[in-house]
């Protein structure tokens, strides 16, 4: 063996006696010392997380994200069908206008939404929904905020029941 071959031997053999203390020393240390220490460390990060979490110390971002979080959503984001005014969740949020009848002028069709004429375009008074499209039997509404259309079918008339 040449001189240097000695000396990287040496030096390989001290790095694995090192190693093999290393390794002794952390099996043979108590248990219950490494877990009092990682415990000591989970409650000071709890401690400096809860302190951070204080009403005060919040961003005004992280305060609209929390109200965002608890305030209904507008739509349903994985609905692929259009609404129809019989689901729930639409009369959870406001009520949908009455549909009573339909006038074609022939250059314009008009609708007759709560005793009131709309066009395609217009707002219903609230600036919630828009009306989107007329057809005879139904029309298509649109709700501010929302992508999918509602479907309002034509409200059939009563009948008036005259005492006599």
């Amino acid at each position: 063996m040449t001189q240097r071959e000695k000396i990287l031997s040496v030096l390989v053999g001290i790095v694995v006696l090192g190693a093999g203390f290393n390794y002794a020393y952390k099996s043979f240390a108590q248990p219950d010392d490494l877990v009092r220490k990682s415990r000591a460390d989970h409650k000071k990060l709890m401690t400096t997380v809860q302190a951070s979490l204080k009403e005060g110390d919040s961003t005004g971002r992280e305060r609209r994200v929390l109200e965002a979080a608890t305030s209904p959503w507008a739509r349903d984001p994985l609905r692929k069908n259009q609404l129809s005014p019989n689901d729930t969740s639409s009369k959870s949020q406001s009520p949908l206008p009455k549909y009573f009848g339909y006038i074609n002028t022939g250059s314009k069709i008009i609708a007759i939404i709560d005793g009131v004429d709309y066009r395609s375009g217009e707002f219903i008074p609230g600036g919630v929904f828009q009306v989107l499209q007329i057809y005879p039997d139904h029309i298509e509404i649109l709700r501010r905020g929302a992508s999918d259309p509602v479907d309002v079918l034509l409200e059939k008339p009563k009948a008036n029941k005259t005492l006599q």
